[in-house]
């Protein structure tokens, strides 16, 4: 057997685990030692410990290797300045997917607790009055036509959701030939969809592949609310509104909002790290050890079973099975022993867009800035990009290497929903700025990394007097940044692209589509598996339950 040497190009986690493949092994304050378990789960993130505690529920010995000193992935909540704490990479999430929410009781976890009441989005003009969107609808100087056409789009969109969100925790049909149980769930689906009526199917069917410029002129003329409406199908997405398929985008972003948000999610109390919490003590209690701190050097792979695990020290940690949410290229092409996969599926990995485009900032404030609107407002969303030329001309920048000289924002002050985040007085600020590509056509990140973030707080400022001079400290992360930090590969933070040679079965390609890859016993989950997007659990959910279903196959044998 010959183990390859794994790449050294990122190192995972590797600010909150500095030295760890040396030191002892310890999570949780106590020492972990386990001995050949039944399924081994790389990485701590929002799928790696749903998947987890799915397979000790179900009675499956599981170690869990976080390469850093926390868990939680995408979801944590850090101190970013003395006395101030924020979400790590997004501020807001939709929750998790009600079936992963009920199997894993996180209800006695705190779960609902987490949930805020809805705020909306409130986008800012510099020429005219605010628009805010709630769930009741738009508020400000719309025409009788603008508002009646959103009561329109909205009931289409409470019709078409439902019906889209069984599929994000369906394993998805393969191309080989399907069993009878997997056509079975697909035929379910299919007629789930079919009870949409013929109507509303035939335009889910026009509209999915459309651009949302062309989505929401059907529906809507005021440029403020179009660019409301179709801002969450373009958050995290290398694309403008005029771009094909984001559509489909924003349909997805509605479904994965369980907890609400209209599509950009709701903000947690605590941050984000309160979810990943809930889901670490959910994982603890089901029985799951975890050794934090150790990074895998390379899998180890016997007659093209994947067996286990070896570790930077050189120790081995042998598994029945492993799942992976360290990313696929990290799995499979610095991990994995080379000469096991075939060209094709090295050429689809390496093909496959998750190159970010989303900064993620964090400020922290003296003060509130100056608004135009109430205080209610600015505790939702806060959107700055008000009619889609600005967005689609924030997205050219970007498509020529450049960082967009007029930045497209999502901004939350998350301190006042949770005071607990920020010292008495002051405030957290986060904000999401588009677009920021993975790689600079001219100069590098080091030396544009904090012009580009004045660039953004210039935009602010523009919106919200004030903003600026309330600045006490920053923090800029860049898709470098992330994915160095946080091991988000290619810095994305949904884990690639949501476009529509990228969903189902082809996330992240075919070869590996269905959460098995093409070694034995080897599993991808994460945000580059099947649904994709924000973290919801969804994929963990359903890589775990592949493998209960594949585990009493071969037990049956």
């Amino acid at each position: 057997m010959r183990l390859g040497r794994a790449s050294r190009r990122r190192r995972h986690g590797r600010a909150g685990a500095a030295g760890g493949a040396h030191a002892p092994a310890r999570c949780g304050g106590r020492r972990v030692i386990v001995r050949d378990p039944d399924a081994l789960v790389l990485g701590g993130t929002v799928d790696g410990l749903v998947a987890a505690a799915v397979l000790a529920r179900a009675g499956r010995t599981v170690l869990l290797l976080e390469p850093s000193e926390r868990c939680g992935g995408r979801a944590r909540t850090e101190e970013f300045h003395p006395g101030f704490r924020a979400s790590a990479t997004l501020h807001a999430s939709g929750g998790l997917h009600p079936r992963v929410v009920e199997e894993l009781e996180l209800q006695r976890h705190g779960y609902a607790a987490l949930w805020p009441l809805e705020r909306g989005v409130t986008t800012l003009r510099t020429d005219g009055p605010p628009l805010r969107l709630t769930a009741e609808g738009p508020e400000g100087p719309l025409s009788e036509d603008d508002a009646e056409g959103y009561l329109g789009l909205r009931a289409f969109l409470d019709r078409v959701v439902p019906a889209l969100r069984p599929l994000l925790v369906q394993e998805p049909l393969p191309f080989r030939r399907p069993s009878w149980r997997e056509l079975l769930a697909s035929a379910g689906h299919a007629l789930r969809l079919r009870a949409l009526g013929r109507e509303d199917l035939l335009e889910l069917l026009r509209v999915a592949p459309a651009c949302l410029a062309d989505f929401t002129e059907d529906w809507l003329r005021d440029d403020a609310l179009r660019a409301t409406v179709a801002f969450p199908g373009l958050l995290c997405l290398s694309a403008g509104p005029r771009s094909p398929g984001t559509t489909l985008a924003l349909l997805l972003h509605e479904a994965l909002s369980f907890e609400g948000g209209l599509g950009r999610g709701s903000l947690p109390k605590g941050g984000l790290g309160t979810i990943g919490g809930a889901l670490e003590d959910a994982a603890r209690r089901a029985g799951v050890v975890f050794l934090c701190g150790e990074r895998p050097r390379e899998l180890v792979v016997e007659g093209g079973v994947a067996r286990g695990v070896r570790l930077e020290d050189g120790r081995v940690l042998g598994a029945g099975v492993v799942l992976s949410s360290l990313g696929p290229r990290t799995t499979l092409l610095e991990l994995l022993p080379p000469g096991l996969l075939g060209p094709s599926v090295r050429r689809g990995l390496l093909a496959y867009r998750d190159r970010g485009a989303t900064a993620v900032l964090r400020y922290a404030l003296g003060e509130l800035p100056t608004a135009p609107v109430d205080a209610e407002a600015l505790a939702g969303h806060v959107q700055i990009g008000a009619d889609l030329d600005e967005l689609e001309r924030a997205f050219d920048d970007a498509k020529y290497g450049r960082w967009s000289q007029a930045p497209v924002v999502d901004l939350c002050f998350p301190s006042l929903t949770d005071p607990s985040l920020a010292p008495a007085g002051r405030h957290v600020a986060t904000a999401l700025a588009q677009f920021a590509p993975y790689t600079l056509r001219e100069g590098s990140w080091e030396h544009e990394r904090e012009a580009f973030a004045d660039a953004v707080t210039a935009r602010i400022d523009a919106h919200l007097p004030g903003f600026a001079a309330a600045v006490l400290a920053r923090e800029v992360l860049v898709p470098p940044d992330l994915e160095e930090r946080y091991g988000l590969e290619g810095g994305h933070l949904h884990g690639g692209d949501l476009a529509l040679d990228q969903l189902f079965t082809n996330r992240p390609l075919p070869a590996a589509g269905t959460y098995a890859t093409p070694v034995e016993r080897l599993y991808l989950t994460g945000g580059a598996t099947h649904p994709g997007g924000p973290p919801s659990g969804a994929a963990g959910y359903a890589a775990a339950r592949r493998i209960l279903r594949e585990g009493k196959a071969r037990a049956a044998r």
